[in-house]
């Protein structure tokens, strides 16, 4: 996954780099990959609606405009930051703002979206109302933490003095990575528009993936929890152990292998093995939730099942 940053700052790295920075670095260290952009160090003229764009080949103009749309095609998550100028964005990141909405507009729908704003004093709020109004019309998820995304400093020195302003970035970071997260496990699971209406049903139907099941499913404990299955679930969580690379393709390929040696049923493993990791019958593919959960939480959770609950009596 990779998260496009947006600085729309004339002094390259100056105060709102540091924020940005501050951000990426939650990024980073959540495993995602991050870019910071900078489209504030030259001029940047403003959008004439001339509608070349809609020839699909991006703004007319070209500049850093198309970089930004090229790079937005395969970006998963975006922060657009801002100095704070005469109480709004500045004129570069404006125009900017205005031309990737034109012509790049597509690349950025349904895709999170965080903005921050730095000054040495006030206009933050106005600058922050006039930017958050891109996110908001391309339907894109808008990721907050626990006060206004605005640091306050004339230098980077003074801006990492702001305690509070830093830390409010760093919240923004790691709220995107835990979204993303959670977008990702949501398409690991299947999980169509239509299924997942509220935040509530996208978390039933994706929790295992963050926490191991508290309690299991009674119909497929009846079901699955039963005759050999026990003992068989023994011998997998032996054979996961086993695995170095826990990749969703070798592993899959060892324990079907496996499977095949022993002459057990593929849908008597697997349902078993599910009761233990989602503790009921939903989710995507097995070996997609145990790349995604890894090898350790994979074999604590056999253990919490082959420990905890006694099998079915038949």
């Amino acid at each position: 996954m990779k998260v496009l940053l947006i600085n729309g700052s004339p002094h390259e790295k100056g105060c709102t780099y540091t924020a940005l920075s501050l951000i990426a670095g939650e990024l980073n260290a959540a495993g995602i990959e991050t870019e910071i952009l900078n489209v504030g160090t030259k001029p940047v003229g403003g959008c004439i609606g001339c509608g070349g764009c809609a020839a699909g080949k991006g703004c007319v103009f070209g500049g850093v405009v198309n970089e930004a749309i090229e790079k937005a095609k395969t970006a998963d998550a975006f922060v657009f930051g801002t100095p704070v100028h005469y109480a709004s964005a500045s004129g570069n990141m404006t125009s900017f703002m205005d031309r990737l909405a034109y012509a790049g507009g597509r690349y950025l729908a349904y895709k999170p979206a965080a903005i921050c704003c730095s000054a040495r004093r006030a206009g933050t709020t106005s600058a922050l109302d006039q930017l958050v109004k891109y996110p908001e019309f391309f339907h894109m998820p808008l990721v907050s933490g626990s006060y206004w995304p605005m640091v306050h400093g004339s230098n980077p020195e003074q801006v990492l003095q702001d305690a509070e302003g830093c830390a409010v970035m760093q919240e923004l970071g790691r709220n995107m990575a835990w979204l993303l997260r959670c977008i990702e496990a949501g398409k690991a699971a299947g999980i169509m528009k239509e299924r997942a209406t509220f935040t509530t049903d996208l978390w039933d139907l994706t929790s295992f993936f963050f926490e191991a099941p508290r309690e299991y499913e009674e119909k497929q404990v009846r079901k699955y929890w039963k005759g050999q299955n026990p003992a068989i679930l023994r011998e997998l969580r032996d054979v996961l152990a086993g695995i170095d690379d826990f990749s969703l393709e070798n592993t899959e390929r060892i324990v079907h292998a496996w499977i095949e040696e022993k002459g057990y049923g593929m849908g008597q493993v697997m349902n078993t093995l599910r009761l233990a990791l989602v503790g009921a019958g939903k989710g995507p593919g097995m070996y997609d939730v145990t790349s995604f959960i890894g090898k350790e939480e994979t074999l604590r959770r056999i253990d919490n099942l082959l420990t905890n609950l006694k099998p079915a009596i038949e």
